[in-house]
């Protein structure tokens, strides 16, 4: 059965549809004037998801300029660390606190290079070289809102996110998926990746242990 969408999430595909050139400067603004609420989104979660995908990640519109997506995240739920391929404008919308990390390259190593926490209310802006970290440290089930979009239609045609995984020293390029221990039918093509320093490989642990034990693997590294 088709769920019918909340009026918030139907004046953002409208706004967003007659905004000829959309940019993070322009996003908050249409988001803003939403009026987004938790109780209009929670029809959407998907805090059932399977065991072997490291949070819920549900469709929630989408077309080719643009996709709407609700995160679904379970205490302990963790994103891989990833980018976003070749995504032009986007964000983030948060509706619990959050556990949020930024890497940036540095002397030829992948290297962890801000921690927050996002409160409910906020709002994080991203572009596809945007590379991060996010998930559920508390202990109760939250959601949030991703939007993803490209005027030049060339990010879901053409564009692979990178998923980087540190237990296996591998890259996964894929079509947006970005779960811990990723199953390889998300997986468009990998390649052996070693360029981890420490304090992000020790800091990646702290945040995946509870998944990898409920996985019953070791991370060895």
């Amino acid at each position: 059965m088709t769920k019918s969408l909340p009026r918030s999430v139907n004046y953002i595909i409208e706004a967003l549809n007659k905004t000829e050139v959309i940019d993070n400067n322009i996003l908050p603004e249409i988001i803003e004037s939403a009026g987004l609420k938790e109780e209009d989104l929670l029809p959407f979660n998907s805090f059932l998801h399977p065991e072997s995908e490291s949070y819920g990640r549900y469709q929630i519109y989408g077309n080719d300029r643009y996709k709407i997506l609700l995160m679904s995240w379970r205490p302990g739920d963790f994103t891989a660390i990833h980018d976003h391929g070749l995504v032009e404008w986007g964000c983030v919308c948060f509706f619990g606190k959050t556990t949020h990390r930024t890497y940036a390259f540095q002397d030829g190593q992948l290297r962890l290079s801000k921690c927050d926490v996002f409160e409910a209310g906020q709002i994080s802006l991203l572009k596809g070289e945007l590379t991060h970290m996010m998930g559920n440290g508390s202990s109760a089930n939250i959601i949030t809102l991703h939007i993803y979009g490209a005027d030049s239609g060339v990010a879901f045609k053409e564009g692979l996110a990178k998923v980087y995984a540190p237990e296996e020293k591998k890259l996964f390029y894929t079509s947006g998926e970005a779960y811990l221990d990723i199953c390889h039918r998300f997986v468009k093509h990998e390649e052996d990746f070693f360029a981890f320093d420490k304090e992000t490989v020790f800091d990646y642990i702290r945040l995946t242990k509870s998944f990898f034990l409920k996985r019953r693997r070791l991370i060895q590294i």
